[in-house]
């Protein structure tokens, strides 16, 4: 029996989506509760190679948030516990760990993965994943979690792009942060794999997902909720629209 049996059999992906996912090269930046969710879904799903990035080790805070951190893991590597751990969910797939911080230097090499998926929790990394993606053709699937409402959107370097959506860095203290808010466990869970699931469909050329527009998808789960919103493109849009990636240039 194949292993993606029942995945095959789903009309959008069929054989010849599973063949492309076996082909698909994934960069997921942050290892974290939305990384590793992120992460285990693709493994799962028979994404063949994937490239975790994260300089992080495993803290006691993190477990009530992930299924794959455990208590033994606490003070080792993210992403390399990550690595082992997927590597025995699927040993098909090519799972690379890389304890290294995002910036313009450790991005570089990536610049012909075919999709990126941010499992970070900042705005600086996310500006500059955006700028990364932008310059090099990449589509990518923003994700953040915040208390117990998440969202996530798929966004191709032609935009819209992040930046349509959030024109300028927020200043800090403008947006409320996990540290003061704090996080519903199953959340991450939650948009992770959702974020997974728009790299999924994009990978295997779903038509939904390539109408040249960004839908920023917004759910709550206490009580559940879903909400969409359209992001137009706009014109002097640093990023997509002016090709200028300031963040590409801070060290």
């Amino acid at each position: 029996m194949s292993r993606y049996i029942k995945q095959e059999k789903l009309e959008q992906i069929g054989p010849e989506g599973q063949g492309l996912l076996a082909d698909a090269w994934v960069l997921i930046v942050g290892a974290g509760a939305l990384g590793s969710s992120a992460a285990d879904a693709l493994v799962r799903a028979g994404v063949g190679h994937i490239t975790i990035l994260d300089p992080d080790r495993v803290e006691l805070g993190n477990l009530h948030r992930t299924a794959l951190f455990d208590e033994e893991d606490i003070g080792q590597y993210k992403a390399e516990v990550l690595r082992k751990k997927l590597s025995s969910v699927n040993s098909e797939a090519d799972v690379e760990s890389l304890v290294q911080k995002a910036d313009s230097s450790t991005l570089e090499p990536f610049s012909d993965v075919d999709i990126v998926v941010d499992g970070t929790d900042n705005f600086e990394s996310r500006y500059l994943i955006n700028d990364f993606c932008i310059k090099h053709a990449i589509p990518w699937v923003y994700a953040g979690v915040l208390a117990t409402g998440g969202v996530f959107m798929l966004i191709r370097p032609e935009g819209p792009c992040l930046r349509c959506l959030i024109p300028e860095l927020p200043a800090k203290g403008a947006y409320p942060v996990c540290e003061d808010t704090g996080v519903f466990g199953p959340l991450p869970q939650i948009i992770g794999r959702l974020a997974a699931s728009e790299a999924i469909r994009y990978i295997v050329g779903s038509r939904d997902v390539s109408e040249g527009k960004s839908v920023l998808h917004l759910m709550e789960t206490w009580p559940p909720s879903m909400d969409e919103v359209v992001v137009q493109k706009r014109h002097d849009c640093p990023a997509c629209s002016l090709h200028r990636f300031d963040f590409l240039e801070v060290r």
